[in-house]
């Protein structure tokens, strides 16, 4: 009876805590699945910067940073404003792309616009108040950018299109 009792107190215990990891993940970042442009095209779909996390698995200090992204607070502020993206740099085709935006250390953090720019980055460790405040910095670099380039209209995209040779093969 009593090695029942003790039995169904473990389980019980088991299962409370698979339940709290779970609900952890689930405030956590969620990086996106998939090929960069997968992850790329999703972002110009929703209009959002991308945020990329550069880890790898035999970095300390990356997976140090995977106990940041658990975190509530970071999961909620970076799964609102951004499409998230993680790259392993041992992955080739990973490596190929990080070496061209001149990436030679881990772990980095990159934000992009929605056309691709790196606008703000990072290196090394972050904790969840600066990861916070560099996400924050990014918005305002990206909003600055964006106040900084009118917006055409698409009778003036059209009208910048024309020119008098089409003028003149239209009308012939």
């Amino acid at each position: 009876m009593r090695t029942k009792i003790t039995k169904s107190v473990v389980l019980v215990c088991i299962a409370v805590t698979l339940c709290s990891f779970t609900l952890d993940r689930q405030n956590a970042v969620r990086f996106q699945k998939g090929s960069w442009s997968q992850v790329s095209k999703l972002a110009k779909q929703k209009e959002m910067p991308i945020f990329i996390f550069v880890g790898a698995k035999y970095c300390h200090i990356s997976r140090k940073m995977e106990t940041v992204f658990a975190k509530k607070e970071v999961g909620e502020f970076y799964n609102y404003h951004f499409v998230c993206m993680r790259m392993d740099p041992t992955k080739v085709m990973e490596n190929f792309r990080l070496t061209n935006w001149g990436i030679s250390q881990v772990p980095c953090i990159l934000f992009l616009d929605a056309n691709r720019k790196i606008v703000e980055r990072c290196n090394g460790y972050l904790d969840e108040k600066r990861i916070i405040e560099k996400g924050q910095k990014a918005l305002a670099a990206i909003e600055d950018e964006n106040k900084q380039t009118p917006q055409s209209s698409p009778i003036q995209t059209l009208v910048k299109r024309i020119t008098p040779k089409n003028l003149l093969t239209t009308f012939q």
